[in-house]
């Protein structure tokens, strides 16, 4: 299911958020199991890190398979191809586990874009490659730019991450919002839609656990989510990307998580627990109902109208530019390529090729005049 940027951002990023520790009781909360691959001679040398690599994907499949409650995200491309090296004849495994949706190749980039250090093209390449490759490879294309570990975000993370149709970035260091759902803004004004819950290796004592859930588990895991109600905006799924530190493993504890789901759903006040994949996180926000969708676009069209009105040409009509508030009024945003339609004058930006080229109508593309056609057929 795609999600719809509009949709989650008005009951998510726009809304206030809860302060300080609040209830738990039906707060919801997504437990998305992750490692950190460091498949680049990080730890150890190349060779021996791949290894490690490919094997504690395995461990997370195995249980994926032992357990219909477990849902795990990959990431990298050489880290599939590692696998499918080390134990080809587990292909089909891996292919039955996204099929199912409890695997989920997560990061479109070929790696974890995870430095500053790296140039735009780099970047381009990297997203174009490892798309390319999952889609050719397992069928799939991957929603989310996964940089959980950056230690510093290139300034066109967010313009290369929406070209390339990119749903959302997650990361989890230096968040300046306070939030753990946001927009991140490059120079040009492209935006995509953020999530930074905290770390990417949470809640350790849960996964290494030997024994069933008791009172000291139970109390840290209660501590946890309530710290992340300071940073979830109201009506939003909590986020915990579950491990228990870099080559992070599935739950030491066999009967994990069916065990703990089962002991944890006991106490009525407890929040929802779902141990799941990142995309099903996102799509809990729900998909627009069909009178929803056609009241955003007559809302949509109304708003353009106007502007045609006035003679002005949007010349840049996506989804990131149409925004809602709480009353669920679609707003048109970023002006930053209007131009006059009865003028070849560029009010504030010049150019011969400008838009968003996901959405570029095909003058556009060719470096053509532009008209209220132009933005008609973006919002088509």
């Amino acid at each position: 299911m795609k999600i719809t940027r509009r949709k989650f951002l008005a009951a998510t990023a726009a809304a206030p958020l809860l302060g300080g520790v609040g209830r738990l009781k039906g707060r919801r909360a997504y437990f998305v199991p992750n490692f950190h691959p460091a498949s680049c001679g990080w730890l150890t040398n190349f060779s021996k890190e791949r290894v490690y690599c490919a094997n504690s994907y395995f461990d997370h499949l195995d249980r994926v398979s032992a357990d219909p409650q477990y849902g795990f995200v990959l990431s990298e491309v050489n880290n599939l191809i590692a696998m499918m090296n080390f134990r080809p004849e587990r292909r089909d495994e891996l292919k039955r586990g996204i099929k199912s949706g409890q695997v989920e190749l997560v990061n479109g980039f070929f790696l974890e874009s995870t430095i500053n250090l790296s140039g735009g093209e780099a970047l381009v390449r990297l997203g174009v490659e490892g798309l390319r490759w999952q889609k050719a490879m397992f069928g799939v294309r991957p929603r989310f730019a996964w940089t959980i570990d950056v230690c510093g975000t290139h300034d066109q993370m967010a313009q290369i991450s929406a070209g390339l149709g990119l749903e959302a970035m997650v990361y989890t260091r230096k968040n300046p919002t306070g939030s753990a759902v946001h927009w991140t803004v490059s120079p040009d004004g492209s935006r995509i839609l953020t999530i930074s819950p905290g770390h990417y290796s949470e809640l350790g004592s849960l996964m290494t656990a030997t024994e069933p859930l008791n009172a000291t588990l139970t109390a840290e895991v209660e501590k946890h989510l309530e710290s992340k109600v300071a940073v979830t905006p109201e009506g939003a799924p909590m986020l915990v990307l579950l491990g228990s530190g870099d080559y992070a493993l599935a739950p030491a504890r066999k009967e994990f998580p069916r065990e703990f789901l089962e002991d944890w759903k006991k106490d009525p006040d407890h929040a929802h627990i779902r141990f799941s994949v990142m995309g099903k996180y996102l799509d809990e926000q729900g998909s627009l109902t069909e009178a929803e969708a056609l009241d955003l676009l007559t809302q949509s069209a109304r708003g353009l109208a106007a502007a045609h009105a006035a003679g002005l040409v949007h010349r840049d009509i996506k989804p990131e530019n149409m925004l809602l508030d709480k009353k669920k009024t679609l707003r048109i945003v970023d002006f930053g390529l209007v131009m006059e339609s009865s003028s070849t004058t560029q009010l504030t930006a010049s150019g011969a090729c400008l838009g968003t080229p996901m959405y570029m109508s095909p003058e556009q593309a060719d470096g053509d005049k532009a008209d209220a056609c132009t933005d008609i057929y973006s919002l088509g």
